[in-house]
């Protein structure tokens, strides 16, 4: 595929308040019909990458993804671990506690 296949230039006016209307050719290429939210990102060498925000949070899911070995529950681990970490303090006498309600 060519470069100039690939790149489809929209010029967009914006009013002195910042609003501008999205061609449609855009909106239903991001896939915003119905509405949405835009990201606009600023690269280093000063381009705006636009985007979704549904698409940006996929793409942060599946970085995030990279890092964590299949099958293992993360939130499960952490819960887990913390509960020891409380039943040990509980042992240990550390956990303070609680004051009684007040009767009324």
């Amino acid at each position: 595929m060519r470069l100039s296949e690939m790149d489809h230039r929209h010029v967009v006016p914006v009013a002195a308040n910042g609003r501008m209307n999205l061609p449609s050719a855009i909106r239903a290429r991001l896939e915003l019909e119905g509405g949405g939210k835009l990201v606009f990102i600023e690269k280093e060498n000063g381009e705006v990458e636009v985007t979704t925000l549904r698409r940006s949070l996929r793409r942060a899911q599946e970085l995030v993804r990279q890092y964590i070995p299949n099958g293992d529950g993360v939130v499960d681990e952490f819960i887990a671990e913390r509960r020891a970490e409380a039943a040990k303090e509980f042992e240990d006498g550390q956990v303070a506690s609680q004051p009684e309600p007040e009767s009324k």
